[in-house]
């Protein structure tokens, strides 16, 4: 930044002496008083202006400092999250259903001036983590062109794949989320163009774990199976009427290596057709999702002895719990919702809505859903539905939810013996958060 200028300030000085000099010389030709009066008033106004335009272009340093702290933000965060549950096949309903912790979470997100913006979410929980604590996610972002339509983000991030952001409304996630389709974390980078009703993404994702034997995503492959070296593409078209009346459409496509624990290496890919549309107060989504595991013949685990993996199916987890996943499937999900302002106590908003997947396995229409070293259990189509109200007041978040599912151990609604089974869900979650900076 350049330095204040003493040149104006001396000029003025050295005017006004001139002018009152002459003005003193002048006191007994009226004519002339009077001019001089006049050039002492148009003299007076012209150093005005230029002290104004001085100041604005020669800010202090104070009011650099105090602009820059307008533009940059740091948020810190964090939440506590329990849940009641009652299942109709365990012991647990005969109890009167449990209560525990899901996680306790703490969050940073900051945004600064020069287009770098950061994010991330750290949980624990020793209740419903396999391994006691995970990175929800962590990134940063740098936003780039004319209107800041482009962004280049780094790190572990959600990919762009079908409905965004979630895709489902419950809490507890979709068939998509747990076959790793929907709400899925991965590391990498990715490339963002939105501009007016189009929006591009395009990333490589080099893992889906960060070593992490825990994640917060469904449908992450572990035990002798790893999605690495991954490319996704997703392009969507927002068509507006209004703010709260709009739909997009969107198209997905991913592919990748799929490691095993012999080292031979598999592939993988995964397309998706995806519809979001809303409606005043009402929300609606489709989603078809395609994919397919191929698994090299004769790979074996580095786990267990070495043992022959399966072809037909792939080990996933979810928060750590491992659970079996068809190699090939079709997914079909369909939701809808409701939201009202209400005034009922503390309680401003209340959601009504209804999730549905179909999961049809491919191949010859079944699969082995035990765990590759227990007894073969052949498992046929999923489907799982989530009825359920989210109520909100104020930092206080209440999820309700009755979930029904056939074969879908991997929602954790089950078993898989092809019957339909329930379990309801009370979920409350308190989050919390502060400007460090603004």
């Amino acid at each position: 930044m350049r330095k204040p200028s003493r040149i104006l300030p001396n000029l003025a000085i050295a005017s006004l002496a001139m002018v009152w000099s002459l003005q003193a010389t002048a006191q007994d030709d009226d004519k002339t008083y009077k001019q001089l009066r006049q050039d002492v008033k148009d003299l007076q106004l012209q150093i005005e202006q230029l002290q104004k335009q001085s100041r604005r272009d020669e800010p202090n340093s104070k009011t650099v400092s105090d602009l820059k702290k307008q533009n940059e933000t740091l948020t810190i965060g964090g939440g506590v999250v329990t849940e009641y549950q009652v299942r109709d096949y365990t012991e647990n309903q005969e109890q009167g259903g449990g209560l525990i912790l899901d996680y306790f979470m703490l969050t940073v997100d900051g945004k600064l001036d020069n287009g770098i913006s950061y994010a991330a979410d750290y949980r624990w929980s020793d209740v419903n983590f396999a391994d006691g604590q995970y990175l929800h996610y962590g990134w940063a972002a740098y936003d780039f062109g004319v209107n800041d339509e482009q962004q280049v983000k780094g790190g572990f991030f959600r990919v762009p794949f079908g409905n965004l952001p979630y895709g489902y409304q419950t809490f507890w996630g979709s068939l998509n989320f747990y076959a790793g389709f929907a709400d899925h974390q991965a590391a990498g980078l990715n490339y963002k163009y939105e501009s007016g009703p189009l929006r591009i993404d395009a990333g490589f994702f080099k893992n889906d774990t960060l070593s992490q034997s825990t994640t917060y995503s469904g449908g992450v492959p572990v035990d002798g199976y790893a999605n690495v070296n991954g490319g996704n593409l997703r392009v969507a078209y927002t068509l507006r009427q209004t703010k709260k009346n709009y739909m997009t459409v969107s198209i997905s496509g991913q592919g990748g290596q799929l490691e095993t624990g012999s080292r031979d290496i598999g592939s993988r890919w995964a397309g998706s057709l995806a519809l979001d549309a809303h409606a005043g107060p009402w929300t609606g989504q489709l989603q078809m999702v395609s994919y397919a595991y191929n698994v090299p013949d004769n790979a074996t685990s580095e786990f267990g002895g070495g043992f022959t993996l399966p072809t037909d199916s792939i080990t996933v987890q979810d928060y750590g719990f491992r659970y079996q996943l068809p190699a090939r499937a079709e997914i079909y999900s369909a939701n809808i919702a409701h939201d009202f302002n209400v005034n009922w106590g503390p309680v401003t908003q209340v959601q009504l809505y209804n999730n549905y997947g179909y999961l049809k396995v491919g191949g010859n229409g079944q699969y082995n859903s035990a765990a590759p070293s227990d007894p073969v259990n052949i498992t046929k189509d999923t489907q799982f539905n989530a009825l359920g109200a989210l109520f909100v007041a104020g930092p206080i978040y209440v999820w309700a939810d009755l979930f029904s599912g056939k074969n879908s151990a991997m929602t954790f609604v089950g078993p898989n013996d092809d019957q339909w089974h329930t379990r309801f869900n009370l979920t409350t979650a308190f989050y919390f958060g502060g400007n460090l900076k603004k």
